[in-house]
């Protein structure tokens, strides 16, 4: 039988309900798995269920602000009910809002985004939203509760907007997998509040698991924002495949990506990164490099992948790491899978 080598921190398992889903990896060990686990897993995300229960508690949805001071930077606590810590501010602020199964302290891209926004924008506010607890629950139940999350970070933005003289135009959302929904769901809340869009989300590899089969209304698509600009790495695995937003990023066809060995979803070759989770924690480490390299991860505006390899895309360019852009459509580029994952055609 051959086996899947899964390297990555001490084995832990995560179950849905009895059913083994994944693993979780802690403190640098490598093990091996055959090929059957990696079947089962497949057959577990087919076997989900949508659960309901009761909503977050606003007490579960934590706000920790990120500002640049004249000895670093300056991390505080908001309250949720009195956001009056960020008042009549005119620059850019960011909410950064994490996946399944972390926290503010565990989401390993929260930190370099933070400091590359900071030091781009000195004047700049960057919240990072911690929604840990009913993050950190079964997969089917936390993925019922990102509505309720996304109210509230709905309510909270409506407050700060509302009542402290922020600029709507200033805030921008940026999330990967099962936070993609939560600020989805922030941005309906926000429409039902005002008749008014966010201006900007920004999703790395939006959760495909229950939500692929859901309804528009029900997950996140383009009619939360002004602009949805969603980069997929992992469709039909741990992301969704099909186009979520107004812009729609596909780096090397986005399901599966160079330099990851395998994934749930299709047996690959022993390569660089032997973590199944290789693919979908793609989108950020991907969007990390752009922002900071913008040209070197140009995409092409194409029908599909496939007309994108055979060279039969128009001349519409635009980069993987443009925070800016109003451009729509479907994009396609190719990449390495060593950092930093520069583009090539």
């Amino acid at each position: 039988m051959a086996l899947v080598l899964l390297c990555k921190n001490i084995f832990k398992s995560v179950h849905f309900y009895g059913i083994l889903l994944i693993f979780v990896f802690i403190d640098n060990v490598c093990l091996q798995s055959s090929e059957d686990d990696v079947e089962k897993a497949r057959a577990s995300i087919s076997s989900l269920k949508e659960v309901t229960g009761n909503p977050v508690d606003i007490n579960e949805v934590q706000f920790f602000l990120h500002t640049t001071g004249p000895k670093g930077y300056i991390t505080r606590n908001i309250d949720t009910f009195k956001p009056n810590v960020i008042r009549e501010k005119d620059s850019k602020i960011y909410f950064l809002i994490h996946g399944w199964t972390q926290s503010r302290e565990t989401t390993p891209w929260f930190k370099p985004l933070t400091e590359f926004l900071l030091d781009k924008n000195p004047d700049a506010y960057v919240i990072q939203t911690d929604w840990s607890k009913p993050a950190n629950v079964n997969y089917s139940l936390s993925a019922f509760y990102t509505e309720s999350v996304g109210n509230i970070i709905g309510d909270f933005i409506h407050i700060i907007v509302k009542d402290n003289s922020i600029p709507l135009k200033n805030i921008v959302l940026i999330s990967h997998s099962l936070g993609a929904h939560v600020s989805g769901w922030a941005g309906k809340r926000h429409y039902e509040l005002t008749h008014v869009k966010l201006p900007r989300i920004i999703a790395l590899d939006p959760a495909g698991p229950l939500f692929s089969k859901r309804p528009d209304k029900m997950r996140l698509n383009k009619n939360d924002a002004d602009v949805v600009m969603v980069i997929h790495t992992n469709g039909n695995g741990f992301g969704i495949a099909t186009p979520s937003g107004t812009i729609d990023f596909f780096p090397n066809g986005g399901q599966h990506q160079q330099g990851c060995a395998t994934n749930i979803t299709k047996k690959r070759s022993y390569n660089a990164d032997r973590s199944i989770w290789c693919d979908h924690t793609r989108a950020y480490k991907l969007f990390l490099e752009a922002v900071k390299n913008p040209k070197m991860f140009m995409a092409e505006k194409c029908k599909s992948y496939e007309h994108f390899e055979q060279l039969k895309c128009g001349r519409t360019k635009v980069s993987l790491g443009d925070m800016k852009t109003t451009k729509k459509g479907l994009f396609y580029l190719n990449t390495s899978g060593i950092p930093p994952f520069y583009s090539y055609r």
